[in-house]
């Protein structure tokens, strides 16, 4: 019995292994040979451009070093390996290489690149929430996020920018915020379309227009019921002055 059991446990025990080794084994390649152009043409170290289909594509400066580790932070403060796809490399002399000659590993916490040289520009694309980007910073220097066409983040209630030190650039069709450098470990931007501040206050003047006419509805009820009491003679005040006021017989 006692062997059986052990067999048991130990079968779970590799399943489990072997769904985690799955999860965190590494990345298909198929996601990683995804086509897709990028604009080597940028002047940050780190350069977002990111887009409405819910995600981004990165492109960062590589300077004396072939390795990269990237990652993302739960909600629950724990690192994640970032989940990259349609990887590319480009070399200081513009000759571009592809998921075939960058080779990318998962652990239990980063996703690690090792690049085809120690100059250039590595590019990625990842997913992103709607009308909110966020990225740990992996290199030094620079930044830029390039938001999609229409969006702003200057009213407080619903964009939000971090850290601080930035300058937006409005001249284009799309919004631009850079850093000359980032301060913390960290980037953060919340941004909005023109038409959801629409959209919120036409629906709080619409919840507020609700909320006073159920007030007046549950006053006129409670005005009519105390109209009924009163018509049934349920409701009737006596004055003070109907009683005798001569304390009842004996206590004279």
């Amino acid at each position: 019995m006692r062997v059986k059991l052990l067999q048991a446990t130990a079968l779970v025990a590799l399943v489990a292994l072997a769904g985690c080794t799955g999860f965190f084994g590494g990345i298909p390649q198929e996601q990683l040979c995804q086509d897709q152009s990028y604009d080597w043409n940028g002047s940050a170290a780190a350069t977002y451009n990111v887009t409405t289909g819910g995600q981004y594509h990165a492109v960062y400066e590589v300077n004396n070093t072939s390795t990269i580790e990237l990652y993302r932070t739960d909600g629950l403060g724990n690192d994640q390996p970032l989940r990259i796809r349609s990887v590319k490399f480009r070399a200081a002399n513009g000759t571009v290489y592809d998921c075939e000659d960058v080779n990318v590993s998962t652990s239990r916490r980063r996703t690690t690149v090792d690049l085809p040289g120690e100059n250039g520009s590595f590019a990625y694309t990842a997913s992103s929430t709607p009308k909110r980007f966020t990225s740990r910073r992996f290199v030094n220097g620079s930044h830029e996020v390039v938001l999609p066409a229409d969006r702003e983040v200057s009213n407080p209630l619903f964009g939000n920018v971090q850290p601080g030190g930035y300058e937006v650039d409005r001249s284009g069709e799309r919004l631009r915020i850079t850093w000359e450098t980032v301060d913390g470990e960290s980037l953060l931007v919340q941004y909005y379309l023109e038409r959801d501040i629409v959209l919120f206050f036409g629906l709080v003047t619409v919840a507020g227009l609700a909320a006073v006419g159920g007030v007046l509805y549950y006053y006129r009820l409670i005005r009519g019921l105390r109209r009924k009491r009163e018509e049934a003679g349920l409701d009737v005040d006596v004055e003070d002055d109907e009683f005798d006021d001569e304390p009842p017989p004996g206590m004279r």
